[in-house]
């Protein structure tokens, strides 16, 4: 008896635990999404010799990623871990978006 209640607490949390990263990760798509429309946002409303001193300063997986965004092509990850260093591409990516826009205004 104590090993099906055992056996049955360890499924609970199994699933309890599964379902949990599920959501988180479709928490993780959803901010990237609206991360990426940022970015588009940002990268449109710079004037054009901003936009190409941008894309002149960016590293070729940068540019690749901005292209991506940009042309609505972009390839979410599937999971929870690369979903997260999406999100972390991006935010490099942001932030260089920034140091153009803000340069020399």
């Amino acid at each position: 008896m104590d090993v099906l209640i055992l056996l049955l607490i360890i499924i609970l949390v199994i699933f309890i635990s599964r379902n949990n990263l599920k959501k988180r990760t479709e928490e993780l798509t959803n901010n990237l999404e609206n991360f990426n429309k940022e970015i588009r946002k940002s990268f449109t409303d710079m004037c054009e010799i901003k936009q190409e001193e941008l894309l002149n300063s960016l590293t070729p997986k940068h540019r690749n990623i901005l292209n991506s965004i940009l042309e609505n092509n972009f390839n979410y990850a599937g999971n929870h871990w690369a979903i997260q260093q999406q999100i972390f591409q991006q935010q490099e990516l942001f932030m260089e978006l920034n140091k153009v826009r803000e340069a020399r205004k």
